[in-house]
């Protein structure tokens, strides 16, 4: 007789995860294009006449073309509706069928048969996926069994009793006694009772690990130790674990710390890379060295008595407050930052705030059951998983991350954690946890230019000691700071930068125009001594007054200056001093001597302002033997490319060498009339030295890929339009002090101070031996 209820099926719901559409399709393509191959031999096979084996592709071609598209088509058009919607139901595949019976008709060039195509597959391919994707369906044990039958059938002669399972597999089988020895072992090692039934370790526990503190509360004994294997850094005791009902969880850089990051506007990209990286520098790189932290603000001995005021997330400080009061909360700040590097650092940051944590996690050397975590992420999930089967009575888990791929890596982990504790196949550790992970603001920050190349400096110079140490078998290389140089100018301050631009407004369109009005050019590349000489030398004065307005076919919009005294000697890279206010795309800033014509200012908006003698650099790390030349301009790095691809008569036909072949535009006052080219048999003297190539104003050739290993790196500008150029937008900060904030759109600059012949080094003699911050080591 058949049950009166029948089951019902209940459909389990899975959180969603989102497809990778494009594998797919490219699986999707593969699969297609296989068939496809099949059916077209096939078809050529069966022709009447032979047109040879090559008539699998063109002849009968087609077939592999419309069979590898619809099954592009459809994988692709399947998961990515699924990413869409966030759901996994037969509404995709009726998506994507349709999609792609439709590039089946599309053969036709008839919208009848398109439509026609696209709807038959739909509805073919949505009821075999809902009918489960079977042709063969599911089947009773007895044909008409009813399906409570069914399952009290499998029931009786499929399930087999707990104990012969375990027999048979060997788990969960102890010897008589085990239980009282145990206990034996514990007491006489630790000396403290312990319930075995009840105790729980916080974390792993190694055979030798000591413990520093063993606590009872109740039925439960839990173990708070400092050793190297443990977790924690600190030695507070841990709350019971039937005290805790929510766990929130703090990332500490740029989350709750504002952590300065690697400028980009002081090295390349290629060097960007190289700083985060910990495979570099054998000591470590940005993030590996506790000098960097330290040297955040005006130091630790500065910072640590007035808190590091201003370098914190306020909003998610006064979250960890909020989390300290709540009696019921496990407080953790956990970081990939190293144990051994960071640990007194991080434990005085956080102290001088007033912020108490129960638990303070770095990552380890060696994990507590011997594991190398290969990055943080793994680190981090490791630490959480322990957490949460320690604290089994927790509900709920917040985690408060800036990273936008950890922030979804928690989210994926968090998920597979709950589906392992729901899913009937394996044994549960605890009930699901209801898990939260908020994505905090990028709050990042920098550091003074000058400390920057300081501390960088640093890392190199503890790098070439320990590789200078080491067998020359070693495969690390001496590393040193290099420099590019762009060009020569006269610098503009910020704040004239946006009197300059508010002067030409009412000249300029109202968008797509890039701002500039930050330098007035003297030589695209590093200045010749005896320009440099006649104009002061590098940071030397010189005032301008604006003059005019002029444009180039609505595309560059400049000012030109007249300089303050007019009998005042300097030297520009343009016929009539001027500065570049605006361009749009395509344009070039060198386009500014096609101005034949000057607007004259109102003498009531004139005014006079004062620049100063710098260079636009961009430093880069390299190997110590990378170069000749410890500083570098674009110019040269182009020509030196350029040189080794067309051999020695490009190298006599080009202005490479030293500075006794360049030729400059040289547009003077009375010292230097007219458009008087300057040469000089010169070779550049201790302001110089090392500078072998220049590059002319307008820059001919085509950027190079730069660098070594052949990364393309901010060395290689090149304007819009494909051709090599100096881009004379400077966005790089002043080394010489530092400015926090500037009114938009002008941007920092960079002002080296004068370098001396020989090895290069960091302003303020920071290079080579300077005061070290702190050490934490």
């Amino acid at each position: 007789m058949a049950n009166p209820h029948p089951i019902q099926r209940l459909v389990e719901e899975h959180p969603f995860h989102q497809r990778d559409a494009i594998k797919s399709g490219i699986q999707g393509a593969m699969v297609g294009g296989g068939a496809g191959l099949f059916f077209s031999a096939v078809q050529n096979s069966l022709a009447k006449q032979n047109v040879g084996a090559w008539g699998v592709f063109t002849r009968t071609g087609g077939t592999i073309a419309s069979l590898t598209a619809l099954t592009t088509v459809y994988c692709f058009s399947r998961d990515a509706a699924a990413n869409l919607r966030e759901k996994d139901d037969s509404l995709n595949t009726t998506i994507g069928s349709f999609l792609g019976g439709a590039t089946l008709g599309l053969r036709t060039g008839r919208t009848s048969y398109t439509l026609g195509f696209g709807a038959a597959f739909a509805v073919v391919m949505t009821a075999f996926h809902y009918t489960g994707g079977s042709l063969r369906g599911t089947r009773t044990e007895v044909p008409g069994m009813d399906e409570y039958e069914r399952k009290e059938y499998l029931r009786r002669n499929r399930r087999r009793p707990i104990e012969e399972t375990v027999a048979d597999v060997g788990e969960g089988i102890q010897p008589a006694g085990y239980e009282e020895r145990r206990r034996e072992r514990l007491r006489e090692k630790y000396g403290v009772e312990i319930k075995p039934v009840s105790a729980f370790t916080v974390l792993w526990l190694r055979g030798y690990a000591k413990f520093d503190n063993l606590i009872s509360d109740g039925d439960y004994a839990f173990a708070c130790f400092v050793s190297p294997w443990s977790w924690s850094i600190l030695s507070a005791q841990l709350p019971a674990p039937d005290k805790i009902s929510t766990i929130h969880v703090y990332d500490f850089d740029n989350t709750l710390f504002q952590t300065p990051l690697p400028n980009p506007r002081l090295w390349n990209s290629a060097t960007l890379g190289r700083l985060g990286s910990p495979d570099i520098f054998v000591n470590g790189g940005w993030w590996h060295d506790s000098r960097i932290l330290a040297a955040t603000g005006d130091g630790v001995e500065r910072e640590e008595p007035r808190a590091w005021k201003g370098w914190w997330n306020e909003k998610i400080v006064e979250l960890v407050k909020l989390s300290m009061k709540q009696k019921d909360a496990l407080c953790i700040l956990l970081t990939g930052r190293s144990e051994r590097g960071f640990s007194d650092l991080i434990k005085r940051i956080v102290t001088s705030k007033g912020l108490e944590f129960d638990m303070i996690g770095l990552k380890p050397e060696v994990g507590p059951n011997s594991e190398r975590f290969k990055s943080t992420m793994l680190f981090k999930q490791a630490f959480l998983k322990a957490t949460m089967e320690t604290y089994k009575h927790a509900q709920e888990i917040r985690i408060y991350e800036d990273r936008p791929n950890h922030v979804t890596g928690f989210k994926e982990f968090l998920d597979d954690y709950n589906e392992r504790q729901q899913d009937f196949r394996s044994q549960s550790s605890r009930g699901p946890i209801t898990a939260e992970v908020i994505q905090v603001a990028d709050i990042s920050t920098n550091l003074d230019p000058v400390v920057e190349i300081a501390e960088v400096q640093h890392l190199i110079n503890s790098h070439n000691l320990i590789v200078d140490s080491r067998s020359k078998r070693g495969r690390s290389e001496r590393l040193a700071i290099r420099k590019t140089v762009f060009f020569t100018s006269y610098m503009i301050p910020p704040e004239v930068t946006k009197q300059l631009i508010e002067l030409a407004t009412p000249h300029l369109p109202d968008s797509d125009v890039k701002y500039q009005a930050n330098a007035v050019i003297i030589t695209p590349k590093p200045c010749p001594r005896q320009i440099l000489e006649k104009i002061g030398g590098m940071r030397a004065k010189m005032r301008w007054c604006v003059a005019g307005i002029g444009s180039v076919e609505n595309n560059l919009w400049a000012i030109s200056l007249q300089p303050v005294p007019a009998s005042a000697s300097y030297h520009t890279d343009s016929a009539t001093p001027s500065v570049v206010i605006a361009t749009r795309r395509g344009a070039r800033p060198s386009d500014v001597n096609k101005i034949q014509q000057w607007q004259p200012i109102p003498p009531d908006k004139a005014f006079i302002f004062e620049t100063e003698v710098g260079e636009k650099v961009m430093l880069r790390i390299e190997h110590e033997e990378g170069s000749d030349d410890e500083s570098d301009s674009f110019g040269s790095r182009v020509k030196r490319k350029q040189s080794k691809m067309d051999g020695d008569d490009r190298q006599q036909r080009s202005t490479s060498g030293g500075y006794g072949h360049n030729t400059t535009r040289g547009y003077h006052t009375s010292s230097y009339p007219g458009r008087g080219g300057s040469r000089g048999g010169f070779r550049g003297g201790p302001l110089n030295r090392g500078h072998r190539g220049t590059l002319r104003g307008r820059g001919g050739g085509r950027g190079g890929r730069g660098g070594r290993g052949g990364y393309k790196s901010l060395d290689d500008l090149g304007t819009r339009d494909g051709q090599g150029g100096v881009s004379y937008d400077d966005t790089f900060p002043s080394v010489g002090g530092y400015h926090p904030s500037q009114p938009a759109p002008s941007t920092q600059q960079i002002q080296p101070s004068q370098q001396q012949a020989g090895q290069w080094q960091a302003p303020g003699n920071f290079g080579a031996g300077g005061t070290d911050l702190q050490k934490f080591y």
